[in-house]
């Protein structure tokens, strides 16, 4: 962007350029910490205790606490991505059993290692679909319900021999629109081996600074519908929606949600007034081939905290 467009007032664009942390919420941190870290040799590297915050930006009341762990791989922070884990105290998290099995929602975490040979559960390996490409997997459920995957996939010269953070797997109601909403903040697709075939539409996307970590987004033929101000205000299974941005991250749900109302419609409207258009309140039941994620992938689909260029 020119100097003359700068001093004119228009916004410079600001992308991600790696991925920062995946938050999953747990009924209990310290079971979760002990199942991953058993699992796939993740340390806590930095914790925080909150009793008294403000979580009005979250939608929230303004009086949560809440306990975080950050652990991660053995590329350490600022090389990997987090494994946040969160435990909320107030407010109280509530079980989601009442989400189809279509619909929108982040579904997976993802881990990846050279060899699936050792790993627990070698015996029941399946494929899965990662980084376009067809790849061996064994799948876990964690103590809060959440799926964790382990792909195999090779390791670079400098990638550690133990498990890394790698994917996570999300399904939406728009697969072009979602695409289009990522490629916003700097994702890009990468392109499907020739000889691959999907059961289930869908894409890879990743920061081109940091290849290392991708969104494995699907879109199944028929859409369920949802309700997007209830399935905002309550969040879904596993996860951590939105950017890193002044410093700030916006939380909601995971294997377990917060019941968060307080401000949720007043929220909704201000992010359909920032994609410069009016969204329908229901989901789409077909993979559309154009435009924005519509309202319920907003702030539901996006699962993982990015870091945004200059806010850290």
């Amino acid at each position: 962007m020119s100097a003359a467009a700068s001093t004119a007032g228009t916004p410079r664009a600001e992308h991600a350029h790696s991925v920062m942390h995946c938050n999953l919420n747990s009924a209990d941190v310290a079971r979760s910490e002990k199942f991953y870290g058993d699992l796939f040799n993740v340390r806590d590297r930095m914790r925080s205790l909150s009793q008294d915050t403000d979580g009005r930006f979250m939608g929230l009341s303004e009086h949560t606490a809440s306990e975080t762990v950050f652990m991660y791989d053995e590329r350490g922070p600022r090389s990997a991505p987090a494994l946040e884990l969160v435990q909320w105290h107030d407010p109280a998290l509530i079980a989601r059993s009442d989400l189809d099995a279509d619909a929108p929602s982040f579904r997976v975490i993802g881990f990846r290692m050279d060899s699936l040979t050792a790993f627990p559960g070698s015996g029941n390996v399946e494929s899965v679909v990662v980084r376009g490409r067809s790849r061996k997997a064994i799948r876990t459920i964690d103590p809060d319900g959440v799926t964790v995957e382990t792909v195999e996939i090779a390791s670079a010269d400098t990638d550690p021999g133990s498990p890394m953070l790698s994917h996570e797997r999300l399904v939406v109601s728009d697969l072009e629109r979602s695409v289009a909403w990522y490629s916003t903040i700097g994702f890009v697709v990468r392109p499907d081996d020739d000889d691959l075939t999907r059961s289930v539409p869908g894409v890879s996307l990743y920061l081109p600074e940091d290849p290392t970590f991708s969104f494995e987004l699907e879109c199944p033929p028929n859409q369920v519908e949802i309700d997007p101000i209830r399935q905002y205000a309550r969040a879904l299974p596993g996860r951590h929606c939105g950017r890193r941005r002044q410093g700030r991250p916006r939380r909601v749900g995971a294997g377990r949600a917060c019941d968060a109302r307080a401000g949720i419609r007043a929220d909704a409207r201000r992010a359909d007034r920032r994609l410069h258009r009016s969204v329908p309140v229901r989901s789409r039941r077909a993979c559309r081939r154009v435009g924005r994620p519509p309202a319920d992938d907003r702030p539901a689909a996006p699962a993982t905290g990015v870091m945004v260029r200059g806010t850290r």
